[in-house]
């Protein structure tokens, strides 16, 4: 646990602390998660075939040079698995903890965030080394590196931190993730590997700085009394400072209303850690199983021990003319909220006690209203309040541009980027429960439109999903096409079905299957009525719907143990079926079939996709199509009724896995 600012103070004040340039730390192999397309599962420790069979999806590593990108094996020789193919997902609360404790050896302020950006996954085998060099910052606010070296066995290939002169030397473990953060400032090299296998994932560090800052007032005060004129006492005091320091620090000060909900350790003052004083079985009903003297817990006394977890939403600010209180929700974290008064030293509006549940409980539950000031940098201001509602972010920013203000809306947009994703897609997960996810779609098309500019456009459209667009929105993709070009559109709607990124890390992939059978024939038959940009993408959607379909099918039957293709419900494993004797009744065509035939079918060849396959053939023409809805037999693909397949439409089967 990450220790506090103030024990953190005191020592650096004795001289017991010496600030560190590089940090190491371990961690359990099940704390991390890791699959790489096109090998499955990374089980830990990585054995030297799997090291083998990783390195066969590798291809020799970059590196940096100014600003060149350079191939020199005399300089960096080992292998780097594409980015796109790589997915690695830690357990949250570890993360959490392993970042803060990063942060603390690190020297960095408690005020400065730090996340991982997976960068890069490696493999060296012997002989191969990285020669001394400094990291390159990949971003304005990235600060440092993190380095986790996978549990295998190996010798040689430490990394080698330098820094002012001390030099410091880093090896891995063979049952444990080791884990070692360093400057970007530092210098630093990877020894030569005499034998075995080295892997290890790459993290960029950015440090986030807090876009805001909400100080919590001390009185109660309704929406209709929060007013900067109405203030009370100490409040009026401070805020009159506040406000005058933030307009001279070209801040903005707004005024707000937060519901805050603080978890601490507790137990009954009539008990003892939980046992009541009194004997538990005078309170205690042997038919209901419950505790039938317990009292009400907003009148119950308790003896509160350490916070817990505490959660932080403004509910309402004043708008931008600051004469009035707007609705709002938006969650701050710690480093965002401060207070002279903490809230545990105030009176709660209500308070829940869970009792010991056996792993859990002893915890009291407390939520409280207060005002609060909230302070950000004038040129954050819209994306303050863009964060809580892109909606209204959209409607502002094509008004700007509407206005003729164009260079106004593209500086507005960009301040958006660093949450953009997350806001629009949260609200659009919100929206697709009452079905409005297209109208969103529409407005971010529209103001797509407005910018005038190609990579401000792709930035506030790239966040949505495919399954988003519908009929109402295809003039205005078409028109956004005709405006961006060829090239541009088709790697938008890459990105809508999930881009480079794998198959299980697009969120809302499960529904493509069932899009492109509903919605792409028609999408595609107005995009070709919409002109030759519309015509483009229509014939794009097919092809795209095609592929992501097909990865899915891949990553569903394909074994994670293994990698290797699983069989389906009620065939065997390929590795079962390859050394099962064959009758020598066996006969072509017949069942249980040839090892061939067999072998198809426990693989997933002979799967086939009936909507989908369809409306590929029939998209790409633009006509109307329908499908039968009897399952095809014999491993048989499904056709269009009514007609034969066309030359040079998509195969109706479905490809192998592999």
């Amino acid at each position: 646990m990450a220790t506090a600012a103030r024990d953190r103070l005191a020592r650096l004040l004795l001289g017991d602390a010496k600030p560190a340039f590089s940090a190491e730390l371990t961690a359990r192999p099940e704390d991390l998660s890791l699959e790489v397309e096109g090998f499955g599962r990374v089980t830990l420790p990585v054995t030297p075939a799997k090291a083998r069979k990783l390195i066969g999806l590798g291809e020799p590593a970059r590196f940096g040079r100014g600003s060149e990108t350079l191939t020199d094996r005399n300089v960096r020789d080992t292998w780097e698995i594409p980015r796109h193919l790589v997915g690695a997902e830690w357990d949250d609360a570890v993360l959490t903890d392993m970042l803060a404790m990063v942060r603390e050896e690190l020297g960095f302020p408690n005020a400065a965030s730090l996340t991982a950006d997976l960068h890069s996954l490696l493999v060296y085998e012997p002989d191969q080394f990285f020669l001394p060099h400094q990291d390159s910052e990949k971003s304005d606010d990235m600060v440092a590196t993190l380095v986790v070296t996978l549990p295998s066995s190996y010798t040689g290939g430490d990394l080698v931190v330098e820094h002012d002169g001390e030099r410091k030397a880093y090896r891995g473990s063979k049952t444990t993730l080791s884990l070692v953060a360093f400057y970007t400032d530092c210098r630093h090299e990877v020894l030569k590997v005499t034998s075995g296998y080295r892997i290890t994932l790459t993290y960029n560090l950015p440090a986030a700085r807090p876009g805001r800052l909400a100080y919590l007032l001390d009185h109660e005060y309704t929406p209709r009394a929060l007013t900067w004129s109405r203030l009370k006492g100490d409040d009026a005091d401070r805020m009159s400072l506040l406000r005058d320091a933030a307009d001279r620090a070209g801040c903005e000060a707004v005024l707000a209303l937060a519901d805050i909900k603080e978890t601490h350790g507790a137990y009954p003052a009539d008990e003892v850690y939980g046992y009541r004083r009194r004997g538990w079985h005078e309170h205690y009903d042997y038919y209901d199983d419950e505790f039938s003297g317990a009292s009400d817990d907003d009148d119950r006394e308790y003896e509160i021990q350490d916070l817990v977890d505490s959660e932080i939403a403004l509910t309402h600010w004043t708008g931008p003319d600051g004469a009035r209180l707007e609705e709002t929700s938006l969650s701050l974290c710690d480093a965002e909220v401060c207070a002279s008064t903490p809230s545990g030293d105030l009176t709660p509006y209500s308070q829940q006690y869970e009792g010991y549940m056996g792993n859990w409980g002893n915890t009291l539950d407390r939520w409280y209203h207060r005002a609060a000031v909230v302070v950000w940098p004038r040129s954050q201001a819209f994306a303050n309040r863009a964060e809580t509602s892109p909606a209204w972010a959209l409607d502002e920013l094509a008004a700007m541009a509407a206005s003729g203000d164009l260079s106004g809306a593209r500086a507005a947009a960009a301040t958006l980027a660093p949450f953009w994703d997350v806001a629009l897609r949260g609200q659009a997960a919100q929206q697709s429960q009452s079905g409005t996810t297209s109208g969103l779609l529409g407005k971010a098309l529209r103001t797509a439109q407005a910018v005038a500019d190609a990579a401000t456009a792709a930035m506030l459209l790239s966040p949505f999903r495919i399954e988003s667009l519908a009929a109402a929105q295809v003039k205005s993709l078409a028109k956004t096409a005709e405006r961006y070009g060829e090239q541009w559109t088709a790697e938008l709607l890459r990105t809508w079905f999930g881009g480079d990124q794998p198959g299980w890390a697009v969120g809302a992939g499960g529904d493509v299957p069932q899009w492109a059978a509903d919605r792409l024939p028609g999408l595609c038959e107005r995009l070709h009525a919409a002109g030759n940009a519309g015509a483009a993408a229509a014939q794009r959607l097919p092809d795209l719907a095609w592929q992501r379909i097909a990865t899915d099918i891949g990553r569903r039957w394909r074994c994670p143990r293994c990698g290797r293709p699983r069989p389906r419900p009620g065939m065997m494993h390929p590795e079962t079926a390859a050394s099962t004797p064959w009758p020598a009744t066996a006969r072509r065509g017949s069942e249980p079939g040839s090892p061939a035939q067999h072998a198809n079918r426990a693989t997933g060849r002979s799967s086939c996709l009936p909507g989908a396959a369809h409306a590929s053939s029939a998209a790409r023409s633009g006509r109307s199509w329908r499908t039968t809805t009897r399952a095809p037999s014999s491993g048989r693909s499904p056709r269009r009724a009514g007609s034969m397949s066309t030359p040079g439409s998509t195969p109706l089967s479905c490809p192998s896995p592999t």
